[in-house]
């Protein structure tokens, strides 16, 4: 079992799918839609998001906090080629903005404002799970402690919605639902939500179930124990035999994300950790986990690292080992992108909608892609990356690192998680013979197809590329000032044999 600290340039694969515009407005921001929910019957999709304004503030997100995020949703009726915006029918307790507290300043969040036994209502008729025309939309206040969640049910294709409806506190300290709902029968589901931890931060992943068709929730079980950082916005299938598998996004002190995979075989009592690091890159981003005919699981997410936009990864063993990443797009103007739905089309095909940008300065739009059937069953191979693919798709990770994950990372079968192949960690003393080695092959590749000026590394002024390169040789064990110095001697290798060529 082996992953990849940002693949390496020989084995980037690039997708070609369709890609096209959901909603989008100059100034606006409309984000993220893992937040709320992405249904499909037959051709017919809807996906649901927010609607803001642009703004400045924010390490990520560049919206504007004294406008309010109003939810909308699109429609398509062509399988999603051509979109149709709407509004979202349901009423919206304490504010305009829904499950975005934390995007907004305290005179617009709905928190304050909410008062459970009054404004969330009792649910009247039961909630049919496996019936296809009915859906259910989780929606909350805020992330952390005192944080207040709902959910909203419509039977007619998200064209009415009824609620909000109470999921109750589960005597946790906050509760912050994200849409990711396990039928099982009729009137019986899971639901995997996310806690405040007992310091009142966000989050730990936990399952709830109901059996009276969403009238009463009972608490089934912890993913993990509480942790640094935060597990949050789990994305779940419930495989042929039962087994329940959730794909949670990761993120510890360091502002690296990650994705881990886990397994209940329990209906969500217990749970272990089966799979991961999924890199996702700084910041971090939620997987959408899928199905496909075949029974594979496809796992799509926003990657926030260089060159940014969407990927994704295939499982044939059920979420334990992953096929090397296929970039479905890296043409993301920053980091302020992904947030992935995802559904299975009738053909087979994958879609795909998530919030996007082009340009650092740009809106913020919802997009989506179709990934097609042959790509998905493997009949059809993602292309070869071209040279300028690589180095698009390579994505070195800058200044952060999962060195401490990798060093530690064991999972119930007793294999460790090996780091980043493409740079091996050192097994013998740190000397710079030996680092000169290791990093040499990663080097000789960047330098062949990247736009690298090699006289500035043997200079005070490494290129940026290339201290990027230093640092993901230190994120498998190497010191960072012995990879600069291998770094250096090997340019002065490079010019010196092109010095000898020339001649």
């Amino acid at each position: 079992m082996r992953t990849a600290l940002g693949p390496a340039p020989s084995e980037c694969l690039i997708a070609r799918p369709q890609h096209v515009e959901v909603y989008r407005k100059p100034g606006e921001f409309a984000g993220w839609p893992a937040n709320y929910g992405l249904w499909i019957w037959g051709n017919e999709v809807v996906v649901v998001f927010v609607q803001g304004l642009m703004g400045r503030e924010g390490k990520i997100h560049a919206r504007d906090r004294n406008h309010p995020f109003r939810p909308l949703q699109a429609r398509s009726t062509d399988g999603g080629t051509t979109w149709t915006a709407e509004p979202f029918s349901g009423h919206v307790p304490g504010t305009e903005t829904l499950s975005a507290d934390e995007h907004v300043v305290e005179a617009l969040r709905a928190g304050s404002n909410i008062i459970p036994g009054r404004d969330l209502l009792l649910l009247n008729i039961p909630i049919d799970f496996l019936n296809p025309e009915t859906i259910v939309m989780a929606a909350r206040t805020g992330i952390q402690g005192g944080a207040v969640s709902w959910f909203y049910v419509s039977r007619d294709r998200a064209r009415t919605w009824q609620g909000p409806h109470a999921f109750g506190d589960f005597g946790l300290p906050g509760i912050a639902a994200r849409t990711d709902i396990i039928p099982i029968a009729p009137n019986e589901a899971l639901l995997l939500l996310t806690a405040a931890k007992a310091d009142g931060k966000e989050g730990r992943i936990f399952c709830a179930r109901t059996l009276d068709g969403g009238r009463s929730f009972s608490f089934q079980g912890f993913l993990r124990d509480e942790t640094d950082g935060y597990a949050i916005m789990p994305s779940s299938v419930r495989l042929p035999e039962g087994r329940i598998v959730t794909a949670a996004r990761r993120m510890r002190a360091g502002e690296e994300g990650w994705i881990d995979m886990f397994a209940s075989d329990d209906l969500g009592i217990t749970w272990r950790q089966i799979g991961g690091p999924i890199p996702t890159g700084f910041g971090g981003n939620p997987g959408a986990l899928q199905i496909l005919p075949d029974g594979r699981l496809a796992l799509l997410y926003g990657y926030r690292d260089e060159f940014y936009g969407i990927r994704l990864r295939m499982s044939g063993d059920g979420g334990r080992t992953w096929s090397p990443e296929t970039v479905v797009r890296g043409d993301g103007g920053s980091p302020d992108l992904g947030y992935p739905r995802a559904v299975v089309k009738p053909d087979g095909s994958l879609l795909c909608v998530y919030y996007f940008n082009e340009e650092e300065d740009g809106e913020r739009f919802i997009a989506a892609s179709t990934i097609t059937r042959a790509l998905c069953t493997g009949t059809e191979k993602a292309a070869p990356a071209t040279d300028t693919d690589r180095i698009r798709a390579w994505n070195p990770i800058p200044y952060r690192t999962f060195r401490s994950r990798l060093s530690t990372c064991q999972y119930d079968e007793g294999i460790a998680m090996p780091p980043m192949h493409s740079i091996h960690r050192p097994d013998g003393d740190m000397t710079l013979d030996n680092s000169v080695e290791a990093i040499r092959p990663s080097f000789d590749e960047l330098v062949r197809l990247a736009d690298i000026s090699v006289e500035a590394a043997v200079g005070p002024d490494m290129p940026e590329a290339l201290v990027a390169l230093a640092r993901r040789a230190e994120s498998v064990g190497w010191a960072f000032d012995i990879a600069q110095e291998a770094i250096r001697k090997l340019a002065h290798e490079h010019l010196g044999a092109r010095g000898a060529f020339s001649d």
